[in-house]
């Protein structure tokens, strides 16, 4: 082998082997057998020497331990792996610096969000922030200045809307009235006190049920037909009457309703309203019935009465319908009266009145005008019919007579017919004809009855020969009216000289054979023929002259006089009384006026008027016939007079049952409380007397006191006893 191969172990200081290309083994180093043993650390490399024509010659393997190539290698990465983490590491705090730069300002914005869940809103406030976060942060500062504003703005509403929930839930409280809401469904939704009290029911046992399941209302009093609310509240009329039954009692309600709507006009739901009048409906009944009744007898009284009479008229003014007007009149009334006295009377004329009720239709309309007076209307009925009726009636209280402490007293009565129904019929002319052919059934006899025809000859001759207007005025210029006075003496008694004597002043006619006609004869005709206020000047100018000619009476009496409606509402008679009561020889403080409450009632502002003219110049007034009717409870408190007089009526009936004394002393109550003095009138008995004083009433006045007489008559000197 040539020396050169041998050389190539020590050349690459590696073991070699090299053999033929048959495989032969030429040359092996000595550690090639040690090499070849540590196969991890060495690894065999392979070299073919090619001789001529690229035949292989000889193959040369030596071996190189790989540990050192490792090492190396390792220690190289481990060099890339240091600095490359080095280098990473930098790279990561350099990111987390400009990170630390860049969010320094998120992390104010996070805390200023922090703040916000807390509600407080605190605005970024620093000047050095990168540019590219200064548009960011001036957006969220004005955010936070927005939601701020709103916050302050919702603590303002909400606190309103607390205060107002607080007022409309103290206010529903204290409302008397009963109040429901309910919402579209009629689902009740917020209730009062005063609705659970009605119904008896909690607030619990309401609140998130049907109101139309749950409750039910009636529109009539007998209950028999069920309020449908559904229609009622969506109807343009927000008030109805219903009515409600609550522990076997039937309360009238009152409902306003009116509909809740929100900012867009929409129906959100119902307020209903619920006012309890069944007191104040019964009390107005009560009222209403009172005022449009006679008390004793129960029957309708002429006001009322009239009141009908138009009422028909304007229903069938335009129709051929007919109707029949009958008056009836008892015959023989007085002498009850006068041998029986006046309980007896009563007695009779609520016995007459029952006759009537159980001789007539219920559609037949029957009144009491006062006294034995009694008109009836019998609508839509054929004037024989109305007759047949009319003669049964006279027939029955003639048959029934009147019985008396066991004594029997034969009892008629005369009445007179009229068709009636044409538009321009009047309720007192018609009444008038009446009365003048009762007059006439009278002078045949009595007990019958007069019919009137359209064109009645002899009615209208008797009317005729009625001439009152043709004797007032001859009166005037014959001097037969005469004054006549009555005294009202005090019901306690007080020292003389403290105050004056008070008279009512009443006027009489004196026939031309010197019978003295009470005013009743003429004083109707007078007021229908206008002449009452004519009658009235005299009465004034009379007494005027009276004071003239006694002037030691000055400032000693007081003088009622009676005034009628008619001079009241009349500027010429005011201001004839104004001018003579501004006259230097007239004690104007010494005359008291008396008005009724029909006067009053005719025109009561111009009646106001009067009165305050009048008691400016120093009179005073008096309201007479106080009780008859109820319109004066309506007035009184408006009117400035002086004196409450109470009807006789009331008076005559105080011994007849306990009412009436409710009702006097209830009159009594209600003018002292007005700072009136209150007169009873028509006060014929002691027994009557001691009713009074328990009643406190302040005067009488009436037979009892002293009939009246002429006031030529009457020694005032002497009348000390009746000072007021």
């Amino acid at each position: 082998m040539k020396p050169e191969l041998k050389t190539i172990s020590s050349e690459i200081d590696s073991p070699v082997s090299i053999q033929s290309s048959t495989n032969f083994l030429l040359y092996q180093s000595p550690g090639w057998a040690d090499a070849s043993l540590n196969k991890f650390s060495s690894k065999p490399v392979l070299y073919t020497l090619y001789g001529d024509d690229n035949v292989p010659a000889i193959i040369i393997s030596t071996m190189y331990d790989q540990s050192q190539i490792t090492g190396q290698f390792e220690s190289v990465r481990f060099n890339v792996f240091v600095n490359a983490g080095i280098s990473i590491l930098g790279a990561i705090l350099l990111i987390l610096l400009i990170l630390l730069y860049i969010l320094k300002p998120l992390e104010r914005v996070q805390k200023s969000l922090g703040e916000v869940l807390n509600d407080r809103f605190v605005p970024i406030m620093d000047e050095n922030l990168p540019s590219n976060l200064v548009d960011f942060v001036s957006a969220y500062n004005q955010i936070i200045m927005v939601l701020d504003d709103a916050t302050d703005k919702h603590a303002i509403a909400e606190k309103d809307l607390r205060a107002e929930r607080d007022f409309i839930s103290k206010t529903l409280n204290s409302i008397a009235n009963s109040v429901v809401v309910l919402n579209p469904d009629l689902i009740i939704s917020l209730v009062n006190p005063a609705f659970e009290k009605l119904l008896c029911e909690s607030k619990e046992n309401l609140i998130g049920y049907s109101f139309t399941q749950i409750i039910h209302m009636y529109t009539n009093h007998s209950l028999t037909h069920i309020a449908n609310f559904e229609q009622l509240l969506r109807q343009s009329q927000q008030q109805c009457n219903l009515f409600y039954q609550v522990e076997d009692k039937v309360k009238e309600l009152e409902m306003t309703s009116s509909p809740m709507l929100d900012v867009t006009s929409e129906d959100i739901g119902f307020v209903l309203v619920f006012k309890d009048v069944t007191e104040g409906r019964m009390l107005r009944r009560q009222l209403n019935y009172e005022s449009r009744h006679d008390k004793l007898t129960g029957l309708l009284n002429r006001m009322a009465f009239e009141s009908k009479f138009e009422e028909i008229i304007n229903e069938v003014s335009h129709t051929q319908y007919q109707h029949v007007f009958v008056y009836i009149n008892l015959d023989n009334f007085r002498v009850i009266n006068l041998s029986c006295g006046n309980e007896a009377g009563d007695s009779l004329l609520k016995q007459v009145a029952e006759i009537l009720q159980k001789n007539i239709r219920k559609s037949d309309l029957s009144a009491c005008f006062g006294g034995d007076e009694y008109g009836l209307i019998l609508p839509y009925s054929e004037l024989e019919n109305a007759a047949n009726t009319v003669n049964d009636i006279l027939a029955t209280i003639c048959k029934t007579g009147f019985s008396w402490k066991e004594i029997e007293y034969p009892i008629t009565a005369s009445a007179s017919l009229i068709p009636f129904g044409r538009e321009n019929d009047d309720f007192s002319e018609v009444l008038l004809r009446l009365m003048t052919a009762n007059s006439l059934a009278k002078q045949d006899g009595g007990n019958q009855y007069y019919l009137i025809g359209d064109n009645d000859v002899k009615v209208e001759e008797h009317r005729s020969s009625l001439t009152w207007v043709a004797r007032i005025n001859s009166a005037f210029v014959e001097k037969r009216f005469k004054l006549y006075a009555q005294p009202i003496a005090a019901v306690e008694p007080v020292a003389i000289n403290s105050e004056k004597q008070c008279y009512e002043i009443l006027i009489r006619y004196q026939a031309e054979d010197g019978t003295i006609v009470s005013p009743h004869e003429f004083l109707g005709a007078a007021e229908q023929f206008q002449l009452i206020d004519k009658i009235d000047r005299w009465v004034v100018s009379e007494v005027i002259h009276w004071m003239a000619i006694n002037p030691e009476l000055k400032g000693k009496v007081q003088y009622f006089i009676n005034l009628s409606a008619r001079s009241v509402c009349s500027s010429s008679f005011y201001r004839f009384l104004q001018q003579i009561l501004q006259t230097e020889l007239v004690d104007a403080q010494s005359f008291c006026f008396e008005i009724t409450e029909a006067a009053v009632v005719r025109d009561i502002d111009k009646s106001i008027q009067f009165i305050h003219k009048i008691k400016a110049l120093g009179a005073k007034f008096s309201l007479d016939n106080f009780g008859s009717g109820v319109s004066s409870l309506t007035y009184l408190q408006k009117l400035p007079v002086d004196y409450l007089k109470i009807d006789g009526v009331c008076i005559e009936s105080l011994l007849l049952d306990n009412d009436s004394n409710v009702f006097v002393s209830s009159i009594v109550a209600v003018g002292h409380s007005l700072g009136m003095k209150v007169i009873a009138e028509k006060v014929e008995s002691a027994e009557v007397m001691q009713k009074l004083a328990a009643a406190k009433v302040d005067y009488y006045q009436g037979t009892a006191i002293k009939i009246p007489a002429q006031i030529e008559t009457i020694d005032f000197k002497q009348a000390d006893e009746l000072l007021l």
